[in-house]
């Protein structure tokens, strides 16, 4: 049972993941006394409005405080769910994105570009393209980025500047968000990093309540 007195904490995988991949950070966060919870979403054959539809309706169902965690697509995902209903920050107390291409990502236009290629994407192709506006509201959100060249963008020969592999160091940056820094990290090494969780615990010890 969870001893923190803060939000709980949900994840919220990126493209071509089932949430399994977040198990280290979800595990070490729960160890921290946190109330953790994952949500799932079909990240190819269902749209990133209808993903956000699912996991408004997820929070609403719910109904307590939550924080956040998003990596990759999973960022876009937040975003446009708080563009739909942003009366759902109400609920949600604070955001932080790992390797989000809130400004859209150069790869995924890459990929979206050559015909043999683009089914990768599937329905969320569009989001991973543009990314999203800048975020206006008061509610926190801190985005990390990895430097590590290692995933599909380099394999296809599509990356262009410094990135984690996937995602560049500036396509993580939007106005309203907090940038987090940089982390010697790949896309999905990421999410197994010592050093990424120390910066998440961080982040969620700021809405710890007193008891």
């Amino acid at each position: 049972m969870a001893t923190k007195n803060a939000p709980r904490i949900m994840f919220v995988h990126g493209i071509w993941m089932v949430g399994l991949e977040m198990s280290y950070l979800k595990r070490h966060v729960a160890k921290q006394g946190y109330e953790t919870t994952g949500f799932v979403y079909r990240t190819i054959t269902k749209s990133i409005p209808v993903n956000a539809e699912k996991l408004y309706q997820r929070l609403q169902s719910d109904g307590v405080e939550t924080i956040l965690i998003a990596h990759s697509l999973g960022g876009l995902l937040v975003a446009e769910m708080v563009r739909l209903h942003p009366d759902v920050l109400s609920l949600v107390k604070g955001v932080m994105s790992l390797g989000s291409p809130l400004k859209g990502s150069h790869v995924a236009k890459h990929i979206a570009d050559r015909w043999w290629l683009r089914w990768g994407l599937g329905k969320s192709r569009q989001a991973l393209v543009q990314g999203t506006a800048s975020w206006e509201h008061s509610t926190p959100w801190l985005s990390l980025a990895g430097t590590t060249q290692v995933g599909v963008g380099r394999y296809l020969g599509a990356i262009k500047e410094r990135g984690d592999g996937a995602v560049a160091v500036r396509e993580t940056q939007l106005d309203g968000v907090e940038f987090a820094g940089e982390f010697p990290v790949s896309h999905t090494m990421m999410l197994f990093s010592k050093e990424v969780l120390d910066v998440v615990l961080g982040f969620l010890g700021k809405f710890d309540k007193p008891k």
